[in-house]
């Protein structure tokens, strides 16, 4: 089953792609955490990791996410991913006006349903 979703936002590195998706398909009533998702695409190995969203702050120039697995701080062109556990660190691009690539696509439908 093909899930359908809006891509809000869409941070790109050479490593990894971060992305806040809003699934339209969920029913009437669905919980923000059923509709909203955070994701960490990894390029290497093609897998979606969940990212657990605890906060957010937002001013007219910078948008940042806090999750258990890091934190992002985001502009209109560029941001930074910092990893909590792995203390990796990764600058992105905001890419969040461009079309989603099929691969990242592909491993968002993958990841809601797994064989």
């Amino acid at each position: 089953m093909q899930i359908v979703f809006d891509t809000l936002y869409y941070l790109d590195s050479k490593e990894i792609s971060i992305l806040e998706i809003k699934r339209l398909d969920q029913p009437a009533g669905s919980t923000v955490d059923q509709i909203f998702h955070w994701l960490l695409f990894n390029k290497e190995t093609k897998q979606i990791q969940h990212l657990t969203f605890r906060s957010l702050d937002s001013s007219s120039v910078l948008e940042e996410r806090f999750f258990v697995e890091g934190f992002l701080k985001f502009s209109e062109t560029e941001g930074t991913y910092i990893q909590k556990f792995n203390s990796g660190q990764f600058e992105v691009k905001n890419r969040s006006m461009e079309s989603l690539p099929e691969v990242i696509h592909e491993a968002v439908q993958r990841y809601f349903n797994p064989a």
